[in-house]
């Protein structure tokens, strides 16, 4: 016997009493209606895990064969756990079409054996507990990508959560820009998982690793797009994302012509007034992610203007390493911690967080990442040593230490991070506003450093 509720919704008295033998012996509780106005009561008053409706009911409006497709949309409206098989003497693809749109599972076709619709149940029964753990699993991504993914409490990198949080708050397209490394595909993903979007499907396709003769059949599905098409039909993975988020991670690698039809798809759903959904996909938000500098590129011709226009909506920018200092201490720690075994239980030395500091970063936080990974992993004790640090650009750790003034010889992390303080503050005429927002610290936090390193225009000889 199958442990499950069933109400069975036919107008035929005959029926209803020949299913309600059948059933009551092999499911646990079975009850019948003759009316779809029944079973919504019936419904409201008692719980149900399967409803078998009929499709047609002739007592009823004109309207009847539409009759259980109403009666679907209603019950997942008000109890969306109840999964719905409708049975129907009228079986055509049209109608199990019109059914699972509505929201049930499958369909019958009558005559049929009791035996055979208790299978279907049993599959029903399945598929919901399955639906149930992807829906947990939605929810622990969604925790996983939490804005605390995004660590740091610099003044670029608020600025940069509170960009995030108000983009998930809209449904518009969102462009990402910034350089490689900077989290810029994370953002997206939090966005998601942090929008009304976050139930639905989330589909991440890499357009620049994916070789170019491929790019349109996985975008839009094989021969779907005709040029010059009026109303493009898309069968890939844009209507796979359906009522979700399409992240195009590096869009600028997408050939101009694709370019073209993707913004042919796009518009065309802007402007659809929805009769057209069997053709176009109108229920997909973009979240473009780039390392290049679209709107130039628009201007000399290698980016569709079109697609720009509809991509940057809204538009975020992702920070650089460089310009979040502060959160590198944190970043660095958090990397050590997501190690394994003893390896997470390691700390960095001030020589190396040091070193670590006066980098300038050209791969930003995927660097940093791999760097302390490296780091680690060489490391002979518990404290991870500057001699443990390095990278593979060493030019550019060389270049970086040599504009950094030695007005002091303590060589600590303190006497660090203040000649780098003063000399932004020179180059900024010291100009508070202007030096916070290039060191990544807020206003006040740069007027303490000041105060605590006894800082003054004395030091760098502006006042002889």
């Amino acid at each position: 016997m199958v442990e499950c509720r069933v109400l069975f919704v036919d107008d035929d008295e005959l029926i209803r009493r020949v299913m309600e033998r059948g059933l009551s012996k092999l499911v646990t509780h079975a009850a019948c209606v003759d009316s779809p106005k029944e079973a919504l009561l019936t419904l409201d008053e008692s719980h149900f895990d399967i409803v078998v409706t009929d499709l047609r009911m002739s007592d009823h409006s004109s309207d009847s064969d539409l009759t259980g497709i109403s009666l679907i949309k209603t019950i997942k409206e008000r109890h969306p756990d109840t999964e719905i098989i409708l049975q129907t003497g009228y079986g055509s693809i049209d109608n199990a079409q019109r059914a699972t749109r509505a929201g049930a599972y499958d369909y019958i076709e009558k005559p049929y054996k009791v035996e055979r619709l208790i299978m279907l149940i049993e599959r029903a029964l399945q598929h919901r507990r399955l639906r149930k753990e992807v829906m947990i699993l939605k929810q622990q991504v969604a925790f996983d990508y939490s804005y605390d993914e995004l660590l740091g409490d610099s003044l670029a990198s608020l600025r940069f959560k509170d960009a995030i949080a108000k983009a998930a708050e809209k449904d518009s397209f969102i462009l990402i820009s910034g350089a490689k490394g900077t989290g810029k595909n994370t953002a997206a993903k939090i966005i998601h998982h942090h929008s009304l979007r976050r139930k639905s499907p989330l589909i991440t396709f890499d357009c620049a690793g994916t070789p170019k003769r491929l790019i349109d059949s996985e975008l839009f599905g094989a021969g779907s797009i005709q040029s010059g098409s009026a109303t493009p039909r898309i069968s890939g993975l844009l209507a796979r994302a359906s009522g979700g988020t399409f992240i195009l991670k590096d869009v600028e690698a997408l050939p101009k012509e694709t370019q073209r039809k993707l913004a042919s798809v796009l518009q065309a759903a802007l402007n659809s007034d929805g009769s057209n959904s069997a053709e176009v996909h109108d229920d997909v938000r973009i979240i473009a992610t780039t390392s290049s500098d679209l709107p130039a590129e628009a201007i000399a011709g290698a980016f569709s203007t079109e697609l720009l226009g509809l991509l940057e909506v809204t538009t975020i920018e992702a920070p650089t390493l460089e310009q979040r200092i502060d959160d590198i201490h944190p970043l660095a720690n958090r990397f050590i911690r997501s190690g394994e075994g003893d390896v997470s239980e390691k700390r960095l030395s001030s020589a190396a967080l040091e070193k670590l500091i006066t980098y300038t970063w050209p791969n930003n936080i995927a660097e940093l990442k791999a760097v302390i990974r490296r780091a680690t992993a060489l490391a002979q004790s518990v404290e991870i040593s500057a001699d443990d640090i390095f990278f593979v650009n060493q030019g550019e750790q060389a270049e970086t230490v040599s504009v950094i003034p030695t007005l002091t010889t303590g060589g600590s992390l303190e006497m660090t991070y203040r000649t780098r303080i003063l000399k932004s503050l020179e180059d900024n005429k010291w100009n508070y506003s202007q030096t916070a927002v290039e060191l990544g610290i807020g206003r006040t936090t740069l007027w303490r450093k000041v105060k605590k390193y006894h800082l003054t225009k004395e030091l760098v000889g502006e006042n002889k």
